[in-house]
């Protein structure tokens, strides 16, 4: 029976459920698992996020220490705009976020959720797949942030992650993702996160080069644009939430 949806060239029924099913097990492992592994760079007596995770209100970060804290959340109802980042901050920040401890853990977890789903038979199995699997998803989110370092730069934005003042996990929650669509800008405002998007597609388009001929079709561009905007909607939950995790991981 023919599908009734429409799908682009190149997107059958079945890489689509593939694309769909990368998705949500990426959102879901990729919450877990760091929620795990951050837990062990907690410092105690400070309500602090991982190292490149900034909070709102906090100023620039201890850049001396950023692969194992950020500055403190202030209060939700605190309205006092952060500190705007140098340019030598951001340069750290995109160190930090691209070649951290954590950048490997998350390129390792989305290497082995790749290896478990198979995508990309003709790389095979066992280590020899696995390594070649952790280093395109490696180099792609290299690419990714380096596009996304100049971008920042010549228009003016701050890459951090700003908490929001509502409340409830639900209002929290679509804040968060809300904000894998919006750019604040040095100055304190925001607007349509354009930037995000070219350097999240800079990524995708030029990490496919060295896929197989089979992986380069127009869905399957699709479906990987999609998991990275999936797999950034989800750090930003992380962010969003942590402080809130790691005080119930202290009880």
């Amino acid at each position: 029976m023919e599908s009734c949806l429409y799908l682009p060239r190149g997107l059958s029924d079945g890489v689509f459920m593939r694309s769909t099913t990368r998705i949500t097990t990426a959102l879901a492992f990729i919450c877990f698992l760091s929620t795990l592994a951050i837990a062990a760079d907690s410092n105690d007596g400070m309500n602090v996020a991982p190292g490149y995770f900034s909070l709102p209100g906090s100023g620039p970060a201890d850049l001396s220490s950023m692969e194992t804290q950020s500055p403190a959340l202030p209060p939700r109802a605190s309205h006092e705009p952060p500190m705007q980042m140098t340019k030598g901050e951001k340069w750290h920040y995109y160190l930090n976020a691209t070649y951290g401890l954590r950048s490997y853990a998350f390129s390792l977890a989305g290497a082995a959720i790749n290896q478990a789903l198979d995508e990309v038979p003709e790389w095979g199995q066992g280590i020899e797949g696995y390594s070649k699997r952790f280093g395109s998803g490696f180099g792609q989110k290299a690419i990714e942030n380096s596009a996304q370092l100049g971008l920042i730069n010549l228009f003016h934005e701050d890459p951090r992650y700003f908490a929001s003042n509502r409340s409830g996990i639900i209002r929290r929650a679509l804040y968060a993702a809300e904000q894998g669509f919006v750019a604040h800008k040095d100055s304190g405002s925001t607007r349509i996160g354009y930037t995000r998007f070219i350097s999240k597609i800079t990524g995708v388009l030029i990490s496919r080069q060295w896929y197989p001929e089979s992986d380069r079709t127009t869905g399957k561009y699709i479906g990987a644009i999609a998991v990275s905007i999936a797999t950034g909607a989800a750090k930003n939950l992380l962010n969003e939430f942590w402080p809130d995790v790691k005080r119930m991981l202290r009880r």
